[in-house]
């Protein structure tokens, strides 16, 4: 089992290396413009911002501590843990779900952050007020003891931190302590972190369904609808299927664009040279954007009919 897992993830980083390196070293060398002595200096510092471009892809950090860990394990294999880790990449909706809650990373920090202050303050009332009621002295003196103690205990305490101390009869000032600490720490802080991931989850599922939906009811290629299509089809023929299928289908495109990337460069016709100008600085102009011909004659979306 370790010499599988070991061979994935040294074939994995293979590929990644194999489909990325080479886009990389070309793009570090033409920013290396000048000649001569300075040429090659700048490709010294061009290899070493390749090597950190590469070792610093979360795929790459992955893949490396995945074979690391895979060596370890051979004499603690309680590591194989990490391993299990791999789900995230091979599941879209795991990923979604993590980068919908790294867009709420800034919020669930300051959140914390405020929540992690008012702790500090019930530890320092408690510790000054009801010091005997805490066990084993934990908030005899004020200090971060007594800060861990509430973090420990009174978030984990159902009802805060009064079920981890000791009953402290029917004093006003006690009974005031515990129930400000459940309604403040307990009730308030967890709502508005849950409130904040499930902003996030729903942030992400809406988003998800505009994009499914752009996805089956738009060209990919020029964004026109379907209905616009289906609208004009009076003879049932070219309709929207035809339309992203025979005169809109992306893997044309992707075709095309692949040709052009393995071909000599100077073997290039004028319009392939023109063409990939604009792939190479990701322009969008050689795209229809907006704008259809009929099979049956006409335009459609803009300067055309619609």
């Amino acid at each position: 089992i370790n010499a599988e897992y070991m061979g994935l993830s040294v074939g994995r980083l293979a590929a990644f290396l194999r489909n990325n390196l080479q886009k990389m070293i070309r793009q570090y060398w033409r920013r290396t413009s000048v000649e001569g002595v300075d040429r090659f200096r700048a490709l010294w510092r061009s290899t070493a911002g390749i090597v950190l471009s590469v070792v610093g892809q979360p795929f790459t950090l992955h893949n490396i501590v995945y074979m690391v860990l895979s060596g370890l394990a051979l004499g603690e294999p309680f590591l194989y843990f990490y391993h299990l880790f791999d789900i995230i990449q091979r599941n879209v909706v795991i990923q979604a779900t993590l980068q919908s809650l790294r867009a709420q990373l800034s919020s669930l920090t300051s959140t914390a952050l405020l929540w992690i202050v008012l702790m500090y303050a019930f530890a320092m009332v408690g510790s000054r007020f009801f010091p005997e009621d805490f066990p084993d002295e934990q908030c005899a003196t004020a200090g971060w003891g007594c800060v861990a103690f509430l973090l420990n205990n009174g978030l984990r305490s159902g009802g805060g931190v009064g079920d981890a101390m000791a009953e402290g009869g029917h004093r006003a000032t006690r009974m005031a302590y515990d129930v400000a600490h459940f309604i403040v720490c307990i009730m308030v802080m967890a709502n508005i972190v849950s409130g904040i991931i499930l902003d996030a989850f729903g942030a992400s599922r809406d988003k998800r369904k505009e994009v499914d939906e752009d996805q089956t009811n738009n060209c990919f290629i020029c964004s026109l609808s379907a209905s616009q299509f289906d609208r004009l089809d009076l003879s049932g023929k070219y309709g929207f299927t035809h339309h992203y299928r025979e005169q809109h289908n992306m893997w044309h495109y992707l075709f095309l664009f692949t040709y052009l990337a393995m071909k000599d460069p100077n073997e290039f016709t004028g319009t392939e040279t023109y063409l990939m100008k604009h792939v190479e600085n990701k322009s969008i102009d050689i795209f229809p954007i907006q704008r259809a011909s009929l099979p049956q004659g006409g335009e459609i979306g803009e300067g055309g009919e619609e």
